[in-house]
Order: structure tokens, then C-alpha cells, then sequence
């Protein structure tokens, strides 16, 4: 159903995404194992799902080559109104500041993305079930997984294929340079995992008030 066609992706993905939350919402209801990360995803479900796939196909196209390195593109985003997914382009660079910004912005979503395409079990574990399966399979592209490759492919979904590419480019520099025996490393992007334990903790608040609530309809 999807498309990268000009102008398709969105229509055509937005549709798609309806039809997946309503399964999610039937699952949610007959699963026997309801916990309170279950209730918070249910309401971000019924909300709208965020996701890549919400832009248009040029804006995509311009993150693309923001993530390749090219500044023009970077500041075509910002100056577009796109300064998250600029951010989201530098994160995925490495850049701590612009996951910072992310988390203070509420872009949390983007930057947890961010963290996926790199691996990282416990963001990809959110992406499945915070964000739609375009996103997931996009940050298993990243990391080579064939059948998220697939999956992209059989739906034209080039665009997305195309950063896929960038990403895996940047990574495997990345790999490299920090393979290096001279490079060294200081606190782990400390900033970026405060202000990801931050949101955190407001989620977790978050959802203890939502839990009080019911309690007191009931």
C-alpha cells in the first residue's frame, strides 16, 4: 500500500497506520498480561502513532543528505520548520547536544529512534512498541537486518532505503574511528543519558497519575 511516489507516502502510510493501531488496540484488549508500559502505549495508540513516515517524501529526502553531512540540507530542514529532524540527523551523528535537544523539545521519540538505528536493544524494544512498524523495521534496517531490508524494498519505500544507506555509511565510520587504540571516550554521551533518564522518570510519573486517575473513577 505504501509508495514513495511524490507526494503518496504520507496518504497512503497515514491509512496503513490507522488500520495497524486498531489491531494493536485488539491485541491490548485479549492479552492476559496487562502491565501499566502496556496502558502508556495503549493511550499513545488511540493519541496517533509518530513516525518517520508523518513527512513529506522531499522533507525526507532533505534529511537524507543531512545525515550524509551536507550542512546546506541540514539548514534546509531548520529553516523549512523541520529543526527536529536536523537534530534527529546530528544525533544519529553522534551529536549530543542535538539528543539534548531532542529530549528537552519532545522529540523523545526521534532520539530513542536515533539510539535505535544504532543497536541498542532497549531503544528498539521502545520503537516496537511506541512508534509504528515502518520505524521499527527502518532501525533494523540500519544494523543490516535482510528482513527489514525486504520489507522496505517490497513496499517502495525508497526513500527510506536511502537512509537506511547513510546511516550504515556513518555507522561503519563511526565503528572505525572509535577502534582506534588513541581514542578515548568520557562519561559515554553523559548529557544525553541524563536527559534520557529525565524522561524517564516524567514518564514513569506520568503514568502513576494516569493509574491514580482510574483509581479514583473507579
Amino acid at each position: 500500500m505504501m509508495t514513495c511516489c511524490r507526494g503518496v507516502l504520507i496518504t497512503c502510510s497515514i491509512s496503513t497506520a490507522k488500520i495497524r493501531q486498531f489491531c494493536e488496540v485488539a491485541k491490548f484488549i485479549f492479552s492476559p498480561k496487562v502491565t501499566l508500559c502496556n496502558i502508556f502505549v495503549f493511550f499513545a495508540l488511540i493519541g496517533g502513532m509518530k513516525g518517520l513516515e508523518q513527512y513529506d517524501v522531499k522533507v525526507l529526502l532533505a534529511l537524507v543528505k543531512s545525515v550524509s553531512g551536507r550542512i546546506d540540507f541540514f539548514k534546509v530542514l531548520i529553516e523549512s520548520g523541520y529543526p527536529e529532524l536536523a537534530a534527529f540527523s546530528n544525533a544519529i551523528r553522534g551529536d549530543d547536544d542535538a539528543m539534548v535537544w531532542l529530549f528537552k523539545n519532545n522529540y523523545a521519540w526521534l532520539a530513542i529512534l536515533s539510539n535505535a538505528c544504532d543497536g541498542d536493544e532497549k531503544a528498539i524494544d521502545w520503537v516496537r512498541n511506541g512508534l509504528t512498524t515502518v520505524n521499527l523495521r527502518f532501525a533494523l534496517a540500519c544494523k543490516h537486518d535482510v528482513d527489514s531490508l525486504k520489507w522496505l524494498y517490497q513496499r517502495k519505500l525508497g526513500v527510506l532505503l536511502m537512509l537506511v544507506r547513510e546511516v550504515e555509511k556513518f555507522l561503519k565510520y563511526q565503528e572505525k574511528e572509535y577502534t582506534w587504540p588513541y581514542v578515548m571516550h568520557f562519561g559515554g554521551h553523559y548529557r544525553a543519558m541524563m536527559e534520557l533518564n529525565d524522561w524517564k522518570e516524567k514518564q514513569t510519573e506520568h503514568d502513576k497519575e494516569r493509574q491514580q486517575q482510574n483509581t479514583e473513577e473507579r
